[in-house]
């Protein structure tokens, strides 16, 4: 869980210019290995861990590293590292899985509109946070049927858990999010990244702590009738 909401996440900031969340994270590493000879972040006599691979992968097959960051300990470490099963095993994994891929783009030929608007949500939230895609579980992007109507036709809920795997992984402390402080201020980001344009949703508003709210526009909801009328 480090890996993937902390350590993962500062590495791709530092590559962008920002090293604070990395030096924050590395310094939790470094007390871990004091903690156990230096040679794992959990114990054990040598780094076999998923833990210690998940972080050796990350540190040597992630965005380059500026050497500066790695103490004697971490480096010490990360060669030791290199040598285990675990290691090798970890980075053969690695070697075959793709990484996350973009949300799908809005399919013209499907009239769900639970498909429709999670599409254009999911595209947002991408747009806006990209790190999303590694921090949320795919159920998180989708939209929903709102339960009462005078609020909105269909609503997205991930600005909270979204909030929170950021603010844990430091991405919160790049200087592009420095005005996000809340989750209502991560809806009103994934809001800004929605054309007006789109052909799917309108009048999109933020309720209680970050429940983005939406109405299918009228002209999309016309087409799917038209169209309906025409096949029979």
């Amino acid at each position: 869980e480090f890996e993937r909401c902390r350590l993962r996440p500062a590495v791709a900031a530092a590559s962008s210019g920002d090293s604070k969340a990395l030096e924050s994270a590395l310094k939790v590493v470094e007390t871990a290995l004091e903690s156990h000879s230096g040679v794992s972040v959990v114990g054990g006599n040598s780094p076999l861990t998923a833990a210690d691979a998940a972080i050796s992968l990350t540190l040597l097959h992630g965005p380059t590293i500026d050497d500066r960051f790695l103490s004697p300990a971490l480096r010490s470490y990360l060669q030791l590292a290199q040598t285990s099963p675990a290691y090798r095993r970890a980075r053969s994994l690695a070697a075959r899985l793709s990484p996350p891929p973009p949300p799908p783009p809005l399919d013209p030929t499907d009239p769900s509109l639970l498909h429709a608007t999670s599409s254009v949500f999911a595209t947002a939230i991408h747009a806006a946070f990209p790190a999303a895609l590694s921090l949320l579980d795919a159920k998180l992007f989708e939209s929903f049927k709102c339960k009462d109507i005078k609020h909105g036709d269909y609503q997205c809920n991930a600005a909270m858990p979204l909030f929170q795997k950021l603010k844990a992984s430091g991405a919160l402390n790049r200087p592009k999010y420095s005005d996000v402080k809340t989750p209502q201020d991560v809806a009103k980001k994934i809001i800004e990244a929605i054309p007006e344009d789109n052909p799917v949703v309108e009048g999109l508003t933020v309720n209680g702590p970050g429940f983005i709210m939406s109405r299918v526009k009228k002209e999309f909801l016309e087409t799917w009738v038209q169209d309906l009328l025409v096949r029979g």
